[in-house]
Formats: structure tokens, sequence, C-alpha cells
């Protein structure tokens, strides 16, 4: 991901109270111009930066370091992910499987074709929900009980891997 020749370090996470933080972002163009496509390569190098620094840390969003599109850097310990545009809703599947992202191929293509972040084995419906105590880059050395749903869809244009929209 990163141009061996380019030393510039990706920008740092913004602070709350920042303002740029209250800023509404735009949808990113797709396919992204070459300068948006340059952000979104340093907001996952931004994420990679604080997993090796910190040893945590599963996403970023595009505003947390001043750029204002739809764009979500993901890493929940296989690699980055750039979300482009993402929409989620509670899952209508019934029953989760698996505790981690699952990006489901085709078989007649290595392209990812589905996406379903779930966080229980157990039996679930759409509704369901959990609590957990979570943190924020922007909120440094802060822990808050937050309430997520077992299951999520999740819908975007896989900004890493060729602009495929994922389901």
């Amino acid at each position: 991901m990163s141009d061996p020749k380019n030393t510039v370090p990706p920008p740092a996470v913004l602070i709350v109270g920042d303002p740029t933080l209250r800023e509404p972002c735009e949808p990113i163009s797709l396919p992204p111009s070459p300068e948006d496509l340059s952000k979104c390569h340093a907001l996952a190098e931004r994420l990679a930066l604080f997993r090796q620094e910190h040893g945590f840390g599963r996403g970023i969003s595009a505003p947390q370091i001043g750029f204002r599109a739809r764009v979500v850097a993901l890493d929940l310990g296989r690699g980055p992910i750039l979300m482009g545009n993402p929409t989620w809703q509670p899952s209508e599947s019934p029953s989760a499987s698996e505790r981690a992202i699952t990006l489901s191929t085709s078989s007649s293509s290595s392209t990812p074709t589905s996406t379903s972040l779930s966080t229980t084995s157990s039996s679930s419906m759409a509704s369901e929900k959990f609590t957990l105590w979570d943190d924020c880059m922007s909120h440094p050395d802060t822990l808050a009980a937050v309430e997520r749903f077992c299951k999520i869809d999740i819908t975007f244009t896989d900004l890493l891997r060729g602009g495929a929209l994922v389901t």
C-alpha cells in the first residue's frame, strides 16, 4: 500500500473539538480521482500506523484525517479494506455463525461479492444488540460503553480492489 519513495507520513488524526469533525461529508466520486484515491490510501496508512503503534484499532473514517468524503478504512486483522460510500442496515439473516468479517467470493472470480459483519455464534434476530467498551482515535484515552447490532449487512464500493460494489 505504501509507496517506498513517499516518506511523507499520513495526516494526523483530528481530535474531538476540531470543527472539521462536525462538517458533513460528501459521497466519494466513483471512480475516485487520483487525488481522492491518494487520500484514501493515506487513510488506510494512518490506520496501519495506529495499529503498529498501539497494537489495536479496527477502523477510521475519512473525516478523522480531515478528508470530507464517505470513506472508511477497516482492518479486522486480515488486511485493509477501503469502503467507499458505505451503507448499512441490521442483517435480515436470522443467525450468525462467525465472529469476523467474511468476504465471500464467487467461484468464477476473485472479486469479493458479499460482506457480513457478525459478532455472535448463536442464533440472533436482526434487532438483537450487545454492549461493549469501545474507543475512538479522535477521543484518545477514552473508553465508552456502546450498543451495537449483533449482525449488520454492509454495501460499499471496494476502493482497494478495483471499485467492485460489495454487498
